[in-house]
C-alpha cells in the first residue's frame, strides 16, 4: 500500500489551462476509506466505542487483562502444550503438482495436515496412496485426509502462530509487545522481521550510552593487573567503568606514546584493528575472571570472534 500512486482528476485528460488543482492520494481513497460510509477506516475503533458506549477505562482494563493472560501463559508453559505441537498443513491443490512429479517421497499423514479443497480425481487418489504408503485414503467430514486426528480444531491457525513466532525470532532479540498478524506467511513474516531488526539496530546506534569519565572507576589499573595476567606493553585496559554479571565496560587511554603507532602508520597514526579487538577481549576477560574466587590462578584465551566491523578509526588522543 505504501506504493499506492497519487491520481489526477478526470479533467487532466483534456488538460488544464490556468489555476491550481489537487491530486488524489489513492492510499487514502482506495485503501483506507470505508466505501460504505465514506470515512477513514482509522476512525473505526472510535466509532465502535461511541456506538456501544465503551469507556476508556473498560478499554484499558481489557488490554491489561490480555497482558496478564499472556504473562500467565508464558509462565505456565502454555507454548509447549498449546502451540509447539501444532503440525504444518497444506491444501490438496498445492500437493497435486508435487505428486505429479513423483515428489513427497518422505510424506507422512502423521506430520502434516492435508486439507481437501477440491474433488479428488482418480489419478490424484492413486498418487496419494503411493506417496503416503496407504492402501486406502479417504476424506474426513472436517475436510482433512484420514489417518490423522487434529490436536486442536484450529491446529492450522496455531501452526500459523508458530510460524510467526519462529520467523520473528530472526530479529535476534526477545520482543516484548503485541503482534497482530493478518494473513501471515513466511515471506511477509521474514520481511517484517528484517525491517524490525533494521529499526532496532538504528535505534541502538543512536542510543549510545554515556559515561562520566570523571567518576571513580570500578577498577583502576592496579586492580585490573591483580586479575589479568597481561602486562605492558600488551595490557590494553586502563579502567573498568561498569560491570554486572552479564556485561562489562572498560576504558583504554589511547595516546601517541603507544609503541604500535611507530609503524602503524608513520605520519598517520591509527590504532590497529586487531589491538582494538584484543582490548575488548581483555575487558571480557575481566568479566569472566571476576566470576571465580581465585582469578590469579586462571588464564583467558581468545578463541573466536565473528562478524567484526570497524565503524571508524581510533586515533591517538
Amino acid at each position: 500500500m505504501s506504493q499506492a500512486p497519487y491520481m489526477l482528476p478526470a479533467k487532466a485528460r483534456s488538460g488544464f489551462k490556468m489555476g491550481n488543482f489537487e491530486v488524489i492520494d489513492s492510499l487514502i481513497s482506495d485503501g483506507l476509506t470505508d466505501v460504505f460510509n465514506d470515512y477513514h477506516m482509522g476512525c473505526t475503533a472510535e466509532n465502535i466505542v461511541l456506538k456501544y458506549g465503551i469507556t476508556r477505562e473498560a478499554q484499558d482494563a481489557f488490554a491489561y487483562a490480555s497482558q496478564l493472560k499472556a504473562i500467565r501463559s508464558v509462565d505456565e508453559g502454555d507454548f509447549k502444550e498449546e502451540i509447539a505441537n501444532a503440525r504444518t498443513f497444506s491444501f490438496l491443490h498445492e500437493l497435486e503438482p508435487l505428486l505429479d512429479k513423483g515428489l513427497i517421497k518422505g510424506g507422512d499423514l502423521n506430520n502434516a495436515i492435508v486439507y481437501v479443497d477440491k474433488e479428488i480425481s482418480d489419478s490424484t487418489m492413486v498418487n496419494l496412496k503411493k506417496a503416503f504408503g496407504k492402501d486406502e485414503i479417504s476424506v474426513k467430514p472436517n475436510g482433512i485426509l484420514d489417518n490423522l486426528t487434529l490436536h486442536y480444531p484450529n491446529e492450522a491457525a496455531r501452526h500459523k502462530l508458530l510460524d510467526v513466532i519462529g520467523d520473528l525470532a530472526l530479529v535476534g532479540i526477545r520482543l516484548k509487545g503485541k503482534v497482530i498478524a493478518n494473513k501471515p506467511g513466511h515471506n511477509i513474516n521474514t520481511q517484517f522481521a528484517k525491517k524490525l531488526s533494521k529499526i532496532i539496530k538504528l535505534e541502538q546506534r543512536n542510543q549510545v550510552p554515556v559515561f562520566d569519565l570523571n567518576q571513580e572507576p570500578l577498577m583502576d589499573i592496579h586492580q585490573i593487573m591483580s586479575i589479568l595476567p597481561h602486562r605492558p606493553p600488551f595490557l590494553f585496559i586502563d579502567r573498568i567503568i561498569e560491570m554486572s554479571a552479564t556485561h562489562v565496560v572498560g576504558l583504554k587511554n589511547v595516546t601517541m606514546n603507544e609503541s604500535f603507532f611507530i609503524g602503524h602508520f608513520p605520519g598517520a597514526p591509527v590504532m590497529p584493528g586487531v589491538i582494538i579487538v584484543e582490548a575488548m577481549a581483555q575487558t571480557g576477560g575481566i568479566l569472566i575472571l571476576s566470576s571465580v574466587p581465585d582469578p590469579e590462578n586462571y588464564l583467558t584465551y581468545f578463541m573466536k570472534i565473528d562478524n567484526v566491523k570497524f565503524k571508524q578509526k581510533v586515533l591517538p588522543g
